[in-house]
């Protein structure tokens, strides 16, 4: 199953990250504003969000192959038409792999979750490197090819291939006991933790997609063209990339929410470096150390999630939507920020603020944990 779930994840990273990619050359073909260019992650990421939430019902009755069918096909469509049509409908090209998205990314990191219980965060790591490989070659290919309707074509035909592997993705389509789904969707004293989680998602997700889809943008003074603006979404991912590689083996020294307080921390620094500097090579230095302090937090929290709520828990699923919800938002209010203060890099704060609560939150529970430990050890009188 891996081999095949790495390959299918890696492409999907790809079509995640497309928008970040090409957002200077489709703003420039459709004569987009600042607000318009905005919208567009809204467009990918609500849609994806809503289908995140549609599919905890597709889940229950035939567990992980089918969203994964659905959202590989769809995002097929989308991709193939998005270099042929303007603003009016490429709009609804990037909802259409948006919902593919949404469908199939929680389908894959659940069903490898669920196959491999004991190293939930390990395995998703990995799993995780591989999308962020995708992330990587995507804004390196556009550089390579410099020809958006050539990459957008080596994009579709990549999909194809995809539609076709999955029909042999060993994953199970028979229904999860109906015991075992009663058992999960009892309430058991978890919404607390729900919500929680949730908005760790929403934080988190959002402020991967605001900081790596407006880095070219955001770059682009700085650079000679749209296509070595590339540059620095790249470096975001590839840092991303080295960041979840390492993960496994950094969680063999310290607890996960040290490695994630750490990499909070870095990433807060990286961002506000990012307002301040202006030499291209300092903005993708900026770029990489975001991704390298980002990438560990996102599977920590899934492990979580799936730990503690459960794979076939609809409050899972509702976690995930909530990711969704805020790679909808938080980059538009980017755009929307940077509008109304005449500021392009303004709309930074936003990632930055989002980052930070997530960080203190994160200190505030290795706190608790810490203590717990202690106490559990004090030998008793």
């Amino acid at each position: 199953m891996n081999g095949i779930a790495y390959f299918l994840i890696a492409i999907l990273g790809i079509v995640t990250t497309l928008l970040g990619a090409i957002l200077p050359l489709i703003s420039q073909r459709w004569s987009l504003s600042t607000v318009q260019a905005g919208q567009l992650f809204s467009w990918q990421f609500a849609s994806a969000t809503i289908a995140t939430v549609t599919s905890a019902w597709v889940f229950q009755k035939r567990a992980f192959k089918m969203p994964i069918l659905i959202g590989i096909a769809l995002s097929l469509l989308g991709v193939a038409f998005l270099s042929r049509v303007d603003w009016q409908f490429g709009r609804y090209c990037i909802a259409c792999y948006g919902v593919g998205l949404g469908l199939s990314l929680p389908a894959l990191n659940l069903a490898v979750s669920e196959a491999n219980p004991v190293r939930r965060a390990a395995s998703l790591s990995w799993l995780n490197a591989f999308w962020a490989a995708g992330a990587v070659g995507g804004p390196l290919l556009l550089l390579l090819t410099r020809n958006l309707d050539r990459f957008l074509l080596l994009l579709a035909i990549a999909l194809s291939t995809c539609l076709v592997l999955s029909f042999l993705l060993p994953v199970s389509t028979q229904s999860t006991n109906p015991r075992e789904l009663s058992r999960a969707a009892q309430p058991s004293g978890r919404l607390k933790l729900a919500i929680a989680l949730s908005f760790a998602f929403f934080l988190l997700v959002g402020s991967e997609n605001a900081v790596s889809g407006w880095a070219s943008s955001l770059a682009l003074p700085q650079f000679s063209n749209a296509y070595t603006a590339a540059a620095a979404p790249a470096a975001f991912w590839m840092f991303f990339l080295a960041s979840r590689a390492a993960a496994p083996l950094a969680l063999r020294k310290l607890r996960e929410v040290q490695l994630m307080s750490g990499g909070l921390a870095c990433a807060v620094v990286a961002v506000v470096a990012f307002f301040v500097v202006k030499n291209p090579i300092l903005v993708s230095t900026a770029c990489a150390l975001a991704g390298l302090g980002i990438a560990p937090a996102v599977p920590v929290v899934i492990a979580e999630v799936s730990a503690r709520l459960g794979e076939h828990n609809p409050a899972s699923t509702v976690c995930f939507a909530a990711g969704g919800a805020g790679a909808a938002t938080l980059p538009a209010l980017v755009g929307i920020l940077a509008t109304k203060t005449g500021i392009a890099k303004a709309g930074l704060a936003v990632p930055m603020t989002a980052l930070s609560l997530v960080l203190i939150a994160g200190l505030t529970s290795g706190k608790r944990q810490s203590k717990k430990l202690h106490v559990a050890v004090e030998p008793a009188d």
